[in-house]
């Protein structure tokens, strides 16, 4: 299932409205219906949603100019409702920064992570990382991820890929993020230009409370998790 579609289902499934009061003690939440549902369920206070997150967006200096993306609108509107998870695969995986451009090359049937300036190819390292680090990320918890748009790595879908002339040839995924989507279907995730939508950043945060409750929840009490 494709991110498109992950998007569709949610918004079939979709019945309750997460809404942030802030008035009311930290960490707590409060459910209310979409369709004219009057009533409003106070909840004791829960653990905070454990989001992952392209470090690049916490502000950490970690891309290959030796920058970074901080988004302070969404740090701003989330600060109090999440525990971040700082992710940023092409260092964790062994590059320094700041480093060499990085690139998806499409050669044959199948898309390569490649270093243009060098010819390098990162592909099975990638790959070999993306694996153990989703792994060890589905143990935490995780209830989200919202990744850094158009990067090689991390770029959720419309990713641009090359061909050997350095020639635009399609779109695709960054290979962290199709590692990241097939391993945890049911958490949500979104690249961060679409969390400055307000309804997109509600929706995001009832899926992210509502896979908290369903999986991780009867985890924690010794149930196992439909």
């Amino acid at each position: 299932m494709n991110l498109a579609q992950r998007r569709k289902a949610a918004k079939k499934s979709r019945s309750l409205a997460v809404v942030r009061d802030d008035k009311l003690p930290a960490g707590a939440w409060r459910l209310g219906g979409f369709a004219g549902d009057a009533f409003h369920e106070e909840l004791k206070p829960r653990p905070p949603l454990l989001i992952g997150i392209s470090a690049c967006l916490l502000g950490w200096k970690v891309r290959y100019d030796g920058g970074h993306k901080r988004n302070d609108s969404l740090m701003k509107r989330l600060r109090r409702r999440v525990e971040w998870v700082p992710v940023c695969p092409e260092v964790e995986m062994g590059l320094g920064t700041p480093r060499n451009k990085l690139r998806l090359v499409r050669q044959g049937g199948e898309v390569r992570l490649v270093m243009p300036s060098s010819g390098e190819d990162y592909t099975a390292q990638m790959r070999d990382y993306a694996r153990r680090r989703v792994e060890q990320l589905a143990r935490e918890g995780l209830c989200g991820f919202v990744l850094k748009k158009n990067s090689p790595s991390c770029g959720a879908e419309n990713v641009k890929a090359f061909d050997r002339r350095g020639r635009f040839a399609r779109r695709a995924q960054g290979l962290f993020a199709e590692a990241l989507l097939k391993r945890l279907p049911r958490p949500p995730v979104e690249e961060e230009d679409r969390l400055q939508d307000p309804k997109v950043l509600q929706d995001f945060l009832h899926r992210a409370l509502a896979y908290q409750r369903a999986h991780l929840a009867p985890r924690r009490k010794g149930i196992k998790a439909r």
